[in-house]
């Protein structure tokens, strides 16, 4: 049975957002839960039977929860039933988020007690029912955690999620200027980050590698940047994502193909280390230097590296094969082009580099794919 790692999202969020997840935990499945917006013990008690369901499907449930995602997680009674956890912005005392909400709204218990629900903001109501709920169901807490947490956190202080992380032996994780939701550029490469450094290196082979940070996710695998006895280099993790506009066979055999192929050609590729058929990976040198898209983006002309992409497409026609002409599959490295990925193909003039790829080099907007 494969390992699993489940999603809890936070208010306002979706199962949807677990697709983040997948690179960050090569080799298991991700998924994420729906859980009904209830009151903590009814969320609680969906959570809990939907885990123990999936308990019998899976070898071990990694749990990843935002926000009172973890909370709920907390309440739902699964410390049999996880393996491990990460908590992002955790809300880990309910009970004095509503009272401090409570406060700046210059609402009392016993006004709201009274009137039962009350209106605090244009999206945000009050309840006493909701309140009696989180005092009659305390959480109780014993998987293995880590927590991360931003300093600019508006809905937990540092004193609350800190004493929580005493209390728990959970290690804790700050990001200076981080917010309770973590969502711009640089707060999900900080989290993906503290998510892939907490892994346990990865076997490919006789070796074993450490994940130092995501570098990029194709049609067949993800690539990171790894690390073995302080040389770096990508280990690539094969993953099985549908594809609706490529068609697959054996990824692994077709990269070792592919190899042999383009290494035949004469391309410029990284050197292949070792791979392993069991866990479907593969450790090649890392090339260090931009990708041809990231000096697209910054507006710098592809018109200097022109004649080394066309001379690597001639080479690839004369083998019969095209290469995949898409900038981000290029590295620049001390003047040098580098095609750092090894997907080939049976040359078709379609998709040969003047009817396709000559195209993309051009000059790219910010955040275009």
């Amino acid at each position: 049975m494969k390992d699993l790692v489940l999603y809890l999202h936070g208010k306002g969020g979706s199962a949807a957002e677990s697709a983040h997840y997948r690179p960050l935990f090569p080799g298991c499945e991700v998924m994420g839960l729906e859980y009904p917006d209830a009151a903590p013990s009814g969320a609680g008690e969906a959570i809990h039977a939907a885990v123990k369901q999936l308990k019998d499907e899976y070898n071990r449930i990694t749990l990843v929860a935002n926000s009172i995602g973890a909370y709920f997680a907390m309440g739902a009674g699964m410390g049999g039933l996880l393996h491990r956890a990460y908590f992002i912005s955790p809300i880990v005392d309910l009970e004095r988020l509503i009272l401090d909400r409570m406060a700046l709204a210059g609402v009392t218990e016993a006004q709201l007690r009274a009137e039962g629900v009350i209106a605090a903001g244009p999206d945000e109501a009050l309840s006493w029912a909701y309140l009696c709920d989180v005092r009659a169901h305390p959480v109780h807490w014993a998987v293995p955690t880590e927590i991360l947490w931003g300093s600019r956190d508006e809905l937990t202080a540092y004193e609350t999620v800190s004493a929580f992380a005493e209390a728990h032996g959970a290690p804790l994780t700050v990001m200076e200027g981080g917010e309770h939701w973590f969502h711009t550029e640089a707060q999900m490469a900080f989290l993906d980050r503290w998510i892939l450094g907490s892994l346990p290196p990865l076997a490919v082979g006789a070796g074993s590698y450490r994940l130092l940070r995501l570098l990029g996710k194709g049609k067949g695998g993800y690539s990171y940047l790894a690390e073995r006895d302080g040389q770096q280099v990508v280990l690539k993790q094969i993953h099985h994502e549908p594809c609706d506009y490529y068609s697959f066979g054996n990824k692994l055999e077709s990269e070792l193909r592919d190899y042999r192929r383009l290494q035949g050609a004469g391309i410029r590729i990284p050197r292949m280390h070792a791979y392993d058929a069991a866990s479907e990976r593969i450790v090649k040198d890392y090339v260090e230097g931009p990708t041809v898209m990231e000096l697209l983006r910054r507006g710098i002309s592809a018109e200097p590296w022109l004649p080394q992409v066309r001379d690597m497409a001639a080479k690839a026609m004369a083998a019969g094969l095209n290469i995949d002409y898409y900038p981000t599959n290029f590295v620049l490295r001390d003047g040098l082009l580098w095609y750092v990925d090894y997907e080939c193909n049976d040359y078709m003039e379609q998709w040969d580099f003047e009817h396709w790829g000559r195209f993309h080099w051009q000059p790219q907007p910010e955040g275009r794919a």
